[in-house]
């Protein structure tokens, strides 16, 4: 009759067939117990509680707006309770009986689309938005309240959603039918709100843009994405005159909570608009949009002028129909483009100071030849020059270093032709210092430095122009720190600056000299980062670290390697089939009887490639192979720990392949009898991997895959031992919904739950400054929220985001709290947010047996946070460890503990680690060695 097996770690067996009759469920349960040592429930309570298709019934209700017409969802989210009850049990007086509800439930809808179409209307915005979900949707009942994500109906019509229970995501057994139906009921009205701009003039050149909303009635929007709009042809308008149209420049864009800080370098004119967004609802942009399908952008025009007037010969387009802003105007021709302008430096740190791109067209910008700063004698300042980086590419040299009033040295670097950096978007600056306090224990410095900042083009321009305020100089203002000497390397977490190499930190007192980056391996391990990176690493075979011969020594202990593949890797094929078909472009290798083969594959991968636009997975020739082969040859040279992989090519990978494949004809050529389009696409993705897993694991079976922005379903990468890693710069600027992006990634792992080699690790990119900047308390908060809802490390993107070092500090200080709980942390499960939340923002935690480690961020102005924590009633007293304090608190016991904390209102993030009084493993004392989240917080200064 079809049963299976599912022996759980207490060895209670579960049996599911699809028999009906009760009898036999019970006997084939005692059979199987013969022969497995496992032990069975016999009461008709628990028999209820295995899963029965006939058995259980599914209940799905909405416990949030969204449940009546009365109170629609403004946004693009409800909130779901899944119950389940069976009528076996016949002991209640009305004969049904809660029970456990079966392992997955599954969310359809009921409009008849195709499941592999996202749930949205058609040109909804949130067919873009991050959570815009396809079908169907997975959801643990155990999760509890669980965000259900939708756009929209094509008609604007409410929408219905079933809910049914199965045996596990994707190949499982159905075990429970579809619930009755709910309705979700929304409104669109969020769409109509109406926003403006507002300008604050922070210094030349530079400005704060914040978002106000108009509409008082309807909730204040979550988030905000700014964007850079380009003038392109004109249109013409209602009044015949041509009106100027305007499109976004999506690398410019920015997102954030409402505000963001603008610096331009140069003169012109710039021109910005914002769109807020309520939960995934987005309003209307500031500078207009697209309605009935007429253009109507008005963006807002900065308008920067130089210190001769000039604006470079741009002006504002005639019948222009947005608000003109004229910036204060610049001091100097150029300017470095600082938004950070309080700091956080430690010896041996990179600093790069931004330049900017101006014109969105050109992604390499020229830049003045020469660059000056002035700051303490006691600090001292080299370009990345041939001696501190050997192996940059554009290297500066020291042009002069003089001595100033107020003991302060002025030091000019100068490069050829302008040429700074690998896209010419900052300068290098490094960093040393004697140590600062030699308090004992002391882990900050009683030291800041102002420092003074000067790009331009003439070498004597730093001498004839006094540096101070109201002077082309730019100010920075800098706290300077000391390295607690005791920070912990991780043994299980995977920390990583990945979008990086050697150069990140100087290697020795004067550069590279000490030989073999052994300097710059012990800083990089003392601040907490365990895998050493290399960005680009095919372009980088001479490097001696992708050798594992040079990896060895003292220097290597606790580190491990894990070099950064770009774009195209496993892909490289595409380079080919993306192109017409050419025999003489097949490798000589291909015997003369197969190259006809060979030409019908190539050229059914290319008539697919014109249709979608997309990869042909099925494609299996010899471009396949060669790319697959080429790819393992690296593995096989190298034998890192980890490789990265960073490509792109496969799009949104799973949901266009299914889409798509049957105009795949190497798919269709590759179909077995009766087998469906999606099982059809799901085989050739998992046959493809296979490939991999098959070269990988002769070439170096230590390697692990991550792989960039997971574009396939976690089971399909768990079955190759790839760990997903999910990309999430956009959602990083909103604390709470990129804690629970987290948290939703780490409760969906198969590989986690079945425990395939590495590919459990979630190792979620980070960033500082990817679609928006973030400031070093910013990237502190975030992180430490990553690791509490249940991230195992982390990849980083990308160095030049560190204008400010004390991002790199940030990034150590989520890691030095962490891992004295990693072994908590990558045991324990993601916790339901609390229902009731006393000042907070944001809220994440792990925890397992009565032991929890708990991130809060205050909302702003409070200093103080509180909530309830449902806990084990047998176990006695709680205490709770305030990490960034160093304090504990006794709390009170189960089955529900009042927690609450104090948080600084400069920094209003605290984590926790609470355990009970019965648990004696695991850290038990509060942190007191790890920076203290103020040394982020320089103190304010004023603008000049």
């Amino acid at each position: 009759n079809g049963f299976f097996l599912a022996e759980t770690t207490n060895k209670q067996l579960s049996v599911i067939t699809m028999d009906s009759s009760r009898a036999f469920r019970m006997h084939a349960a005692v059979v199987l117990c013969a022969f497995i040592e496992c032990s069975f429930p016999t009461n008709s309570e628990q028999l209820a509680g295995i899963s029965y298709s006939d058995d259980v019934e599914i209940t799905l209700t909405i416990v949030s707006d969204g449940n009546t017409t009365s109170s629609p969802a403004l946004g693009s989210f409800v909130l779901l309770d899944i119950s389940c009850t069976s009528s076996l049990n016949n002991s209640k007086a009305d004969g049904v009986a809660a029970v456990p509800c079966p392992p997955w439930v599954r969310i359809d809808r009921l409009d008849g689309i195709a499941d592999t179409s996202p749930f949205v209307r058609i040109g909804d915005e949130a067919a873009t938005f991050l959570n815009a979900p396809y079908f169907p949707t997975w959801v643990k009942p155990a999760w509890g309240i669980t965000p259900f994500y939708f756009g929209g109906s094509v008609d604007n019509n409410p929408i219905q959603i079933v809910a049914s229970g199965w045996s596990d995501r994707y190949n499982g057994t159905q075990l429970a039918s579809n619930s009755s139906a709910s309705t979700v009921f929304y409104s669109v009205e969020y769409e109509r709100c109406a926003f403006d701009l507002h300008v604050e003039d922070l210094g030349p050149g530079s400005v704060r843009l914040s978002v106000i909303q108009l509409n008082s009635s309807l909730p204040a929007f979550t988030e905000a994405r700014f964007d850079r709009f380009v003038q392109v042809s004109a249109e013409r308008g209602d009044s015949q005159q041509d009106v100027p149209s305007f499109t976004t420049s999506f690398s410019y864009h920015q997102e954030s909570e409402g505000t963001i800080v603008l610096t331009l370098q140069q003169p012109g004119i710039v021109y910005y608009g914002a769109t807020p967004s309520f939960n995934g609802r987005q309003g209307q942009c500031t500078a207009g949009g697209e309605y009935d399908g007429k253009p109507s952008y008005h963006p807002l025009a900065l308008v920067l002028h130089g210190p001769n007037g000039t604006t470079l010969n741009e002006t504002i387009p005639p019948n222009f129909q947005g608000t003109v802003h004229q910036m204060v105007p610049l001091r100097s021709p150029h300017q470095l483009c600082i938004i950070q302008k309080n700091i956080t430096l430690f010896s041996g740190c990179k600093m790069f100071v931004p330049l900017c791109r101006p014109d969105p067209k050109n992604e390499i910008p020229s830049q003045p030849k020469f660059f000056s700063i002035v700051a303490p004698a006691w600090l001292h300042v080299y370009p990345a020059s041939n001696t501190t980086c050997p192996h940059c590419s554009y290297t500066a040299v020291v042009n002069s270093t003089t001595a100033v009033a107020g003991g302060m040295r002025r030091t000019t670097f100068a490069t050829k032709n302008g040429r700074w950096s690998t896209y010419n978007n900052n300068v290098p600056v490094y960093v040393t210092f004697a140590p600062p306090s030699t308090q004992v224990g002391a882990p900050t410095a009683t030291k800041t430095a102002t420092l003074w900042v000067l790009m331009h083009d003439d070498v004597v321009d730093a001498k004839n122009i006094p540096f101070g305020p109201n002077t082309p100089w730019q100010q920075l203002h800098a706290n300077t720190v000391q390295i607690p000497p005791n920070l912990v390397v991780p043994k299980t977490f995977v920390t990583s600056i990945t979008w990086s190499d050697a150069s990140l930190l100087l290697d020795g007192p004067v550069g590279h000299a000490s030989g073999g980056g052994g300097g710059f391996l012990a800083l990089y391990k003392s601040l907490g980062f365990n895998t050493v990176p290399l960005v680009s690493a095919p372009a980088h075979m001479e490097d001696p670290w992708m050798y594992a011969g040079n990896r060895t020594g003292a220097a290597w202990d606790s580190l491990l390697f894990g070099p950064e593949i770009s774009s195209p890797v496993v892909s490289s094929h595409s380079a080919f089939t993306s192109k017409p078909p050419n025999a003489s472009l097949l490798p000589p290798t291909v015997p003369a009887n197969e190259i006809a083969m060979e030409m019908t594959k190539w050229g059914r991968a290319y008539a697919f490639h014109n249709q979608t636009k997309n990869i042909d997975i099925a494609y299996d020739g010899v471009f396949f192979q060669a790319s697959s082969e080429a790819f393992c040859q690296l593995a096989r040279t190298s034998t890192p720990e980890w490789m990265f992989l960073d490509d792109e090519r496969f799009g949104a990978g799973l949901v266009p392949w299914v889409e798509n494949v049957a105009s795949s004809a190497n798919a269709m050529a590759r179909r077995l009898p009766q087998e469906s389009d999606f099982d059809l696409a799901w085989r050739m993705v998992r046959e493809m991997f296979g490939v991999w897993t098959a070269c990988m694991q002769a070439a170096s079976p230590k390697t692990t895959l991550g792989w960039y922005g997971s574009p396939f379903p976690d089971v399909l990468f768990a079955d190759s031992a790839i760990a997903r890693q999910p990309s999430e710069y956009g959602p990083q600027h909103y604390l709470q919904g990129f804690a629970d992006a987290v948290r939703s990634e780490r409760r969906t792992q198969v590989a986690r739950e079945e425990g395939r080699g590495q590919s459990w690790q979630l190792l979620p990119w980070l960033t500082a400054c990817t679609y928006g900047q973030m400031t070093a308390a910013a990237v502190a908060q975030s992180t430490l929220h990553a690791f509490g809802a249940g991230a195992t490390g982390f990849s980083f993107f990308i160095d030049t985001c560190l204008d400010d070092p004390g991002k790199l500090l940030a990034l150590s200080i989520a890691v030095a709290y962490a891992t004295p709980f990693e072994d908590l942390l990558v045991r324990s499960d993601p916790l339901n947010t609390p229902s009731a939340l006393d000042g907070i923002k944001a809220w994440s935690g792990m925890g397992t047996n009565d032991t929890y480690w708990i991130v809060v961020t205050a909302t702003e102005g409070h200093s103080s946070v509180g909530f309830d924590l449902a806990v084990d009633s047998t176990a006695g007293a709680y205490v709770a460890c305030d990490l960034t304090r160093g304090t504990a608190t006794t709390l009170g016991s189960g089955p529900s503990i009042h927690v609450t904390a104090e948080v600084d209102v400069t920094l209003p993030t605290t984590a926790l680690f609470i355990s009970s009084a019965k648990q004696s493993s695991g850290p038990s004392a509060c942190l007191a060695s790890a920076f203290p989240l103020t040394a982020l917080s320089p103190p304010k200064t004023p603008e000049v």
